[in-house]
């Protein structure tokens, strides 16, 4: 049981130390290269031409259309010619070039509240009408 214990222990303590050595070689990829990687196999599904929604890791978005994919950037036009770096995207959407709104004025809670607070006055309405008549 001892023997266990101490084994336990001694991974637990020498565990985290070894990590590095069992982790990654020196060829394998970093994270920035994969995800340079997801971009331009993302890119290469899209035409050129095609109008697209950027979402950039800085978490805004760019509308355009897809002019031009480089090694390390491509292009989007949209009144002006825009180059982007592939490590500074987030996903790369086909879309309109114009946001969508929503078909309505109200969020989710607003349409909530609205059928909640509908229906109260319905039955309020009801309560009303029933005690008039008796």
């Amino acid at each position: 049981m001892r023997s266990t214990i101490s084994f336990f222990l001694i991974f637990a303590l020498v565990g985290p130390g070894l990590r590095p050595a069992l982790g990654r070689d020196g060829n394998s990829p970093s994270k920035r290269e994969i995800d340079t990687a997801k971009m331009k196999r993302e890119l290469s599904t899209i035409p050129i031409g095609s109008p697209v929604r950027v979402r950039m890791k800085d978490h805004t978005e760019r509308y355009g259309h897809l002019s031009a994919v480089g090694d390390d950037a491509f292009q989007i036009e949209s009144p002006e010619l825009i180059i982007i770096d592939y490590s500074e995207v987030k996903s790369v959407r086909i879309t309109d070039v114009v946001p969508k709104l929503g078909n309505s004025a109200f969020g989710k809670k607003g349409r909530k509240f609205l059928l909640a607070a509908g229906l109260v006055a319905v039955l309020l309405i009801i309560t009303v009408v029933e005690l008039r008549k008796s």
